[in-house]
């Protein structure tokens, strides 16, 4: 009976609706269970959360069975970042495929850590490997922080320590391809920043109070605009929220500019000063109708002889061939996944690189190198399981 309550509960608890322990020693929750299931015997809160980590423990011990068993070789992902109550944090994230080809992605650990340092990220998931059992890493893929160039050289130190580094270790690192398109937008963006930031203040103006955005919401009516829709404010590392920013943005304009007209604190919103890191300045807009062209142009997409477009497109390629420019500089995996991937093959890759390499020599070099990568993979797998 008891590890049917058990199975019960944890199932509850599986369905993710993030509710407190304690909300089962609720005085209402327990009313309404019992009108619900007069039978059913609820658990207290430290029952509850002894179930939890003994699911978690369970979980954690087969993940480790998978891993140590077959000596599997993990990619993992590293993320951090610090919160607005000024708390650093670090996710790992371990991506491997089992004996059936399938693929998982399982988080190893989510905590705090003291600060950004490369030693300081290396050594906690040195840590954390070892709580797990692991000491096969195949790749780590990171953000373009410098601190992660400090993490990637610890960690290479250690795995060779453990004999499970790949060849030299330079395939280990793995820039974060989302991470260097986002970077790439948003040094583009840098020429119309203006624009994006008063359009963004307007929203935040709208968004500031219930009777503010009452009041924009009689203004769409009186213009005519559809009033379901609404401005989402963009978020610095993910660039298509700025897009979806301004698109929803341009919809909106005619509303923009009736607020404008009809409210008696609107301009007055942005006359204020506001404080930008260790600057204080005053804010940015209302946007002019500079601004909305500006807009315009983003949305509907390059227009070659804008001069602003030019701008931005160059931008973008200086950050472009900063990060992926000279293929020397790309991890050889990559092109190893292409080599693998039977749809492609080595062919497609040398057709590739004859518009990256100067010369059919280069390309031939690059080749052998590829499959010189390859064979080292291949040794490396071929390698003795630890005892």
């Amino acid at each position: 009976m008891r590890k049917d309550k058990r199975s019960f509960h944890l199932r509850a608890e599986r369905k993710g609706d993030e509710l407190l322990f304690s909300h089962v020693e609720g005085i209402g929750f327990r009313e309404f269970l019992k009108e619900a299931q007069p039978r059913f015997e609820l658990p207290s809160r430290k029952t509850l959360a002894r179930d939890v980590w003994d699911l978690y423990q369970e979980d954690k011990a087969k993940i480790k069975s998978v891993l140590t068993h077959n000596a599997q070789r993990v990619s993992l992902t590293i993320d951090t970042w610090t919160s607005i109550q000024n708390i650093n944090y670090m996710v790992l994230t371990a991506h491997f495929i089992d004996d059936d080809w399938v693929l998982h992605k399982r988080i190893l650990n989510f905590c705090v850590i003291p600060n950004h340092k490369g030693d300081t990220i290396g050594r906690l998931v040195e840590t954390c490997l070892n709580g797990w059992g692991i000491d096969k890493v195949f790749t780590i893929s990171v953000d373009n922080a410098s601190s992660n160039d400090g993490c990637i050289t610890y960690m290479k130190k250690r795995l060779e320590k453990w004999n499970s580094l790949i060849g030299d270790g330079s395939l280990l690192h793995v820039r974060c391809c989302a991470h260097i398109t986002n970077l790439i937008v948003t040094d583009g963006m840098k020429e119309i920043q203006q624009s994006i930031e008063s359009i963004r203040n307007c929203a935040k103006y709208i968004m500031g109070s219930s009777q503010r955005l009452e009041n924009f919401r009689a203004c769409l009516e009186m213009e005519k605009v559809d009033t379901r829709t609404m401005v989402p404010f963009n978020v610095c590392t993910r660039w298509n929220s700025t897009y979806m920013m301004l698109e929803s943005a341009l919809k909106l304009q005619k509303g923009f500019e009736r607020m404008e007209e009809d409210d008696p604190n609107f301009l007055g919103y942005f006359e204020e000063y506001e404080v930008h890191g260790k600057e204080t300045k005053k804010r940015v807009g209302p946007p002019t109708s500079l601004d909305w062209d500006n807009t315009k142009e983003i949305d509907t997409m390059m227009n070659v002889d804008d001069v602003v477009m030019c701008n931005i497109a160059t931008m973008m390629k200086r950050k472009f061939d900063k990060y992926w420019g000279n293929v020397n500089n790309i991890n050889k995996l990559f092109f190893v996944a292409v080599i693998l991937d039977p749809r492609y093959k080595m062919e497609y890759v040398e057709f590739c690189l004859g518009d990256l390499v100067s010369n059919e020599n280069g390309v031939n070099d690059m080749s052998l190198g590829f499959c010189s990568t390859i064979l080292c993979f291949d040794t490396a797998m071929k390698k003795p399981k630890s005892v």
